[in-house]
């Protein structure tokens, strides 16, 4: 094949790929930013569709998007304006897939709320915790799910023809997971029913020694040994501020890193889990790029991001270590750091916040997200964690959501975290098999939705002072053992020219 043909041929498939897209035009107002974040989340599990939102005020001027598109999602809460008389002409003129959600007085929604304490989904009921709904005038379609009310049901997704109807703000726990699967049938987009599963060891920082290096390597000879895939999320610095307010890096623990170094050789993926995983506290309790005890964002927040991402990184490529995704300490990160987060990795672990106004609006998600609304990918964890002192009732809690989890969502992708400190490999040994048993599959993460860093990492000065003491218990380690060798080789020396003086003079 020739060149100009190759060439061709190229452009003819680069075409061909972007004309199968689909749109899904999210229109939301001012009351409804935050379900807009949280929807185009959800529609970036689908990758056949790219989600736009758009304002209300944006689409009555460009009402010819919402006959051309192939799905519209119309987002509005009882305080929300009406449509304009253009935008609501084409919704009422379209056959293709229309999505209301939210709260919308112009289909019947009453100003009375009632709380629902059930849903019932795939042939089972879940529990809720007082879940609000307004009350409506008249029926919209048949009810596809319901929720209840002590022994009354109430809609809460209808259908008709080509509309649908999601009532309330389905953005978290089980009404978005049941949201979440429906969306297969809103889209038209069925998925293969594969269960996928993720165990990430947590918190592997400079301070691990002795003990807990042991139990870190229990945990990774363990995975290896039943061919378990897995992640380490590993931040390269470890401060205590109220202590000795000196840095420990990652590249002065040498017995770590070599331990680092072997697991990623055997397809252990390296996660980014922040640089120091701490603002004003002590590494591994506090988030990084969030301040929690105010509540807000970080002054100086880019300038700030931009310098630990370099010096994490810079660490990182000293350790010889390669991450492939970034998880941010506790999950909090305001959408405008997850847009600065692209310049550095394509893919982050975890929840997400939905807004830079409050770190309590994290979302959960039962599946992967392969286009978030800040255009990353998400491996998602919503299973929780074993807490030292509750292990037994971490274990079967994790059970208990991975079984709700596994009952909803048609195409799950479940994770879980551990911190090796807590028992070494114990309760892997208790869990790994159970979900195997429940037919989840775990898989590699690395290769499915990691890809190296994005910027070239380059040499940066040190953001704290380092402890220099870590480089005298490892490196030098080798510089004694060679003095004392040549100490030992030097006086064998001089007692051998002594002696072959003394025969000297004998002869």
């Amino acid at each position: 094949m020739t060149r100009p043909l190759l060439i061709a041929l190229l452009i003819l498939c680069v075409f061909a790929a972007s004309a199968s897209g689909k749109t899904a035009l999210v229109v939301y107002d001012e009351t409804t930013e935050d379900l807009t974040v949280a929807v185009t989340n959800l529609i970036g599990h689908f990758r056949e569709y790219l989600a736009e939102p758009v304002t209300l005020d944006q689409i009555e001027k460009e009402p010819e998007k919402v006959a051309s598109a192939d799905a519209v999602f119309y987002l509005a809460s009882y305080d929300s304006p009406p449509a304009g008389p253009l935008f609501a002409g084409v919704l009422k003129s379209r056959t293709l897939t229309t999505c209301y959600i939210g709260t919308h007085r112009s289909l019947g929604a009453l100003p009375s709320i009632q709380t629902v304490d059930s849903v019932e989904y795939r042939g089972r009921r879940f529990w809720l915790d007082a879940f609000p709904v307004h009350q409506m005038s008249r029926p919209f379609g048949e009810t596809v799910v319901s929720f209840f009310r002590a022994d009354s049901s109430v809609p809460f997704i209808e259908k008709k023809e080509a509309e649908w109807l999601v009532s309330g703000k389905p953005v978290f726990e089980i009404p978005a997971w049941v949201f979440a699967d429906v969306l297969h049938d809103i889209l038209q987009t069925p998925h293969s029913p594969i269960r996928k599963a993720m165990i990430r060891l947590e918190d592997i920082n400079p301070s691990y020694r002795g003990k807990r290096l042991d139990k870190l390597r229990d945990c990774i000879r363990y995975l290896k040994e039943e061919g378990v895939p897995f992640s380490m999320a590993v931040f390269p610095v470890f401060i205590n501020p109220k202590g000795k307010k000196l840095a420990t890096v990652l590249p002065d623990n040498q017995e770590l890193v070599a331990v680092l170094q072997e697991a990623e050789r055997s397809g252990g993926t390296v996660i980014m889990h922040g640089t120091s995983h701490q603002y004003h506290q002590v590494s591994g309790e506090g988030s990084e790029f969030w301040d929690v005890e105010t509540d807000g964002p970080i002054p100086d927040e880019t300038k700030y991001f931009d310098s630990h991402m370099k010096y994490g990184l810079w660490l990182f490529q000293r350790a010889g270590l390669h991450p492939l995704l970034f998880e941010a300490p506790h999950y909090n990160m305001p959408l405008s750091l997850q847009k600065e987060l692209g310049r550095y990795f394509g893919a982050i672990a975890g929840s997400l916040m939905i807004n830079n106004k409050t770190y309590l609006t994290t979302q959960d998600f039962p599946y992967l997200i392969y286009r978030s609304y800040s255009g990353l990918k998400v491996i998602p964890e919503q299973l929780g964690y074993i807490a030292t002192n509750a292990e037994t009732v971490s274990v079967r809690t994790i059970i208990e959501r991975l079984d709700l989890l596994a009952a909803i969502v048609r195409d799950p992708f479940a994770c879980f975290f551990y911190h090796p400190y807590v028992a070494g490999d114990m309760y892997l040994r208790e869990l790994i098999p159970l979900v195997r048993d429940m037919g989840f599959v775990f898989v590699d993460v690395g290769s499915e939705m990691g890809e190296p860093p994005r910027v070239e990492i380059e040499p940066v000065e040190d953001l704290w002072d380092v402890a220099k003491r870590e480089t005298s218990e490892t490196n030098y380690i080798p510089l004694a053992a060679g003095s004392v060798s040549a100490f030992v080789l030097f006086m064998i020396y001089l007692r051998l020219r002594k002696k072959r003086k003394k025969e000297l003079f004998r002869q």
